[in-house]
């Protein structure tokens, strides 16, 4: 049978520019934002190219709005009967932005419903192979989630078991199976490797098939059920190229290696492959860790010779930010920033003293104020980022992001926050202010949880949004129904308990009844799930604990403090990068790189490579101003000067404020 994809007419069209000033009206752009002031701009042929396409975008290229655009214009005339447009992204906060920005354009709606398909490689992978791979040998997927599946695991192994892990340095978490029948490969124990016919080995195996056939996987197994299915019935490529004979995939250099071998297969390997075009940065790949084996992908790497196409003009900022953060990419684009610089920009780099690291941001605050706009301060965003956010638990008195913000919690921080508590997902979820869908799904999200957490076996229907399957597990429980409709509403109209006896007396007995009726029995010992912890004034716009505010004459200016990973994506109006330690401090290791000694360099070690592109990604956050605070004892006098000939304002901060070189 051939695999050839039936064409839906689209790729007879040629679009003009009359096709992308209509596109760039309909997402309420200016007329020529696709085509450049004089008509050339690359953007134009990303939009008119109908073939196999690797987009390899800098930060703030509009890599996403383009996207849209093009989406929205092969909806415009698609004619497929059966047959639908593919578009895969890495995040549901990805996934949720195209449906945001399309959802405006005529007929953009249309790409949610059938034939089509857009979201994440997880959720087609386990709708369209690992669902029906599971449910044919009579597994229902319960849960598809790392942290729980791990629970599970853990406790179904024998104390002895667990004991000889603890003794032998195996974490669990790490150990990964290699196929459907839960195949372990080499077990690392101790100073050799695990018997794969001893009874340890054999546990640890029985742990995760039997985990898996009561439907609790991690995210990335399905992808072996996935190629399980494939291998069984291989003629489901053909009709999967079918149905999808372009597909477009999003944030293509967070791919794994699992992830790319899956799409590598169903969408392009052999004959009859069908259309695809991805987009992406490899130099903003930070979503992969500097260790694992699997965080970059091999398969089909990207961009692919032949048919990459390159955007490396920024509209985010302007040519002073592209020239100090171009050298800090892996693999320099040779960024040129198309915003109009400030005659007096302020890029800073703060040398602080390590008792001074809470005056950090006051003197990044004051910086702000200095060199901002004075129009841009009530509506600006400004932020504090750093690669390590969680705190530490050695002992030790390396940098991390709470140093310079005292109360910062982690768990607040993030693309997809999973607070530890109940009022901490709550509070987490209240802070999406004009989003009440991601509101209500992420309450939803954490009521789940507390059901599963009373009982794992607690069947919930899987549905596209989380407070559907809620509304679904709750059935015809009326009175369970009311009281969940009825905190959501509170929540969503940032009300929150006062404090820890509204909590205790008012808040937990409704919402453990809202879990008992998912879970069919009351909740036990659900650990410290349903304990209080100290929240913010709800009249913040954030959880307070993550964002530091500081007074002036004209009011207040507030910054939010997080990570890296979470701000990938975002556009501030001033970014402060941090330093943090990660096998050294951070911004010490890229000290050649930010004095402009060495440009880029991808044959350096994974540890450095990593640490590039994390602050690279950092350093191409802001539109008007840029600040880096780094440890004063890392940085001599000598290197103070080259900071100075880069066009840096370098200032000494100690616990008396900062003294400007």
């Amino acid at each position: 049978m051939s695999l050839a994809p039936r064409r839906a007419g689209w790729d007879t069209i040629q679009y003009g520019d009359d096709d992308f000033r209509w596109a760039a009206q309909q997402l309420g752009l200016p007329d020529n934002a696709f085509l450049g002031e004089d008509g050339a701009d690359a953007r134009r042929g990303v939009l008119a190219h109908l073939g196999d396409l690797d987009v390899a975008a800098c930060p703030g290229s509009g890599k996403t709005t383009l996207l849209v655009a093009k989406l929205a214009l092969m909806l415009r005339d698609w004619q497929g009967r059966g047959q639908g447009i593919c578009v895969i992204s890495h995040t549901n906060v990805a996934r949720h932005e195209i449906e945001t920005r399309l959802a405006p354009a005529a007929g953009g709606h249309r790409l949610l419903a059938y034939p089509h398909f857009v979201g994440t490689i997880h959720g087609f992978v386990n709708q369209f192979l690992a669902g029906p791979a599971l449910r044919s040998q009579g597994i229902v997927p319960r849960f598809i989630d790392d942290a729980f599946a791990n629970r599970v695991r853990t406790a179904k192994l024998p104390f002895k078991t667990r004991s000889g892990m603890a003794t032998a340095g195996v974490e669990l978490g790490k150990l990964q199976v290699l196929d459907a029948d839960g195949d372990l490969g080499d077990v690392k124990w101790g100073r050799g490797n695990l018997r794969k016919d001893g009874e340890a080995y054999q546990a640890l195996r029985s742990a995760f098939v039997d985990s898996m056939a009561e439907g609790y996987l991690r995210y990335d197994e399905i992808f072996l059920w996935a190629e399980s299915l494939l291998a069984r019935s291989p003629s489901l490529l053909g009709d999967i190229r079918r149905r999808f004979p372009i597909v477009f995939i999003d944030e293509v250099q967070d791919t794994t290696e699992p992830q790319a071998r899956i799409l590598h297969r169903l969408f392009t390997a052999g004959e009859g492959s069908a259309v695809r075009q991805r987009f992406g940065d490899m130099n903003q790949a930070i979503f992969g860790h500097a260790d694992a084996s699997d965080a970059v992908a091999s398969t089909d790497a990207f961009p692919r010779d032949g048919c990459a196409w390159p955007i490396a003009n920024s509209h985010r900022f302007c040519s002073a930010i592209a020239a100090l953060a171009d050298p800090v990419a892996p693999k320099p684009a040779g960024l040129v920033g198309m915003r109009q610089a400030s005659p007096t920009p302020g890029h800073a780099i703060f040398l602080f003293e390590r008792a001074a690291a809470a005056q950090v941001l006051p003197t990044f605050a004051r910086r702000i104020l200095a060199h901002v706009p004075a129009g841009m301060l009530k509506d600006g965003r400004f932020k504090a980022i750093g690669h390590v956010h969680k705190p530490r638990v050695d002992g030790s008195d390396h940098l991390v992001v709470g140093d310079y913000c005292p109360g910062y919690d982690h768990e607040r921080s993030g693309l997809d926050p999973r607070p530890t508590r109940f009022v901490q997902a709550l509070a987490t979820a209240r802070s999406k202010h004009g989003d009440v869908r991601q509101t209500v799904d992420q309450i939803a999200g954490a009521v789940l949880h507390l059901a599963r957490l009373a009982d794992p076996n607690a069947k919930v229907s899987r549905r596209e949004r989380r407070h559907l399957e809620v509304l679904d597990a709750l059935g015809d429980d009326d009175t369970a129904r009311r009281i969940y409709l009825g905190l959501v509403e509170l929540v969503a109209r940032g009300r929150l308990p006062a404090d820890e006896q509204e909590w205790a007396e008012k808040w937990v007995p409704r919402w453990t009844r809202v879990a008992a009726a998912i879970a069919g029995c009351e909740p036990g010992d659900v650990g410290a799930f349903l304990d209080w912890t100290p929240l913010g004034s709800q009249q913040d716009k954030t959880p307070a604990s993550n964002t530091f505010s500081y007074a002036h004459a004209a009011g207040k200016l507030e910054i939010d403090v997080g990570s890296i990973h979470a701000a990938k994506g975002e556009t501030h109006t001033a970014t402060l990068v941090l330093e943090t330690f990660y096998r050294g401090n951070n911004l010490a290791r890229l000290k050649p790189w930010l004095l402009g000694a060495r440009h880029g360099d991808e044959q350096t070690s994974a540890t450095i490579r990593d640490s590039l592109k994390q602050h690279y990604v950092a350093m191409t956050r802001p539109s008007h101003l840029l600040c880096m605070a780094m440890d004063a004892a890392d940085f001599s006098d000598q290197d103070v000067d080259a900071m100075i000939a880069r066009q840096w304002a370098v200032a000494r901060v100690s616990s008396t404020g900062e003294v400007w070189l």
